[in-house]
């Protein structure tokens, strides 16, 4: 944007007259006005990216085959992750939406209790994926879409839940 910066016109604000003009910056308290208009600097938070052949790839390696305690699970959901609608008292997988028709999804080998999924123990991720909303049972579901599709956005951030929760 090449646009020139213009003041604001705010009656009674120092350094600016009634007309938006500059005027002398006189001495005196220092007022609470706070400039929302101007960019944040950089966030220092790590951006995450996904290998080459993770682009191809309907199924992330590097967290799959894994031992986690349940408490890692749990602060995914913290992160916006969701329990799978449990299927005979288990809920065998935690999804991520990102988008309006893709889910991340968190295979569990041996799923959480519908009654009390964040009991203290650990749990075996088999997988994840990446997939189209299931309109289909549960049985049907799997991995249907590369995450090259994922802006490098969603993807960053998808990749900090999952590093952050299963180390």
């Amino acid at each position: 944007m090449n646009e020139e910066l213009r003041m604001l016109d705010i009656p009674g604000f120092p350094g600016v007259s009634a007309g938006g003009r500059r005027t002398p910056a006189r001495p005196g308290p220092r007022s609470t006005v706070q400039c929302a208009g101007l960019p944040a600097p950089p966030s220092a938070r790590p951006v995450f990216r996904l290998t080459e052949a993770e682009r191809r790839a309907t199924s992330l390696a590097r967290f799959a085959r894994r031992m986690v305690p349940t408490a890692a699970l749990a602060r995914l959901g913290q992160a916006g992750w969701r329990l799978a609608r449990p299927v005979d008292g288990l809920h065998d997988h935690l999804y991520r939406p990102v988008g309006a028709d893709l889910r991340v999804l968190l295979q569990l080998d041996d799923g959480l209790a519908a009654d009390d999924p964040w009991a203290d123990d650990e749990r075996v991720v088999e997988a994840v994926e990446l997939s189209s909303a299931p309109p289909a049972p549960w049985w049907s579901r799997c991995g249907d879409t590369v995450f090259g599709v994922l802006d490098p956005l969603t993807a960053s951030e998808v990749l900090r839940e999952l590093t952050d929760a299963l180390g």
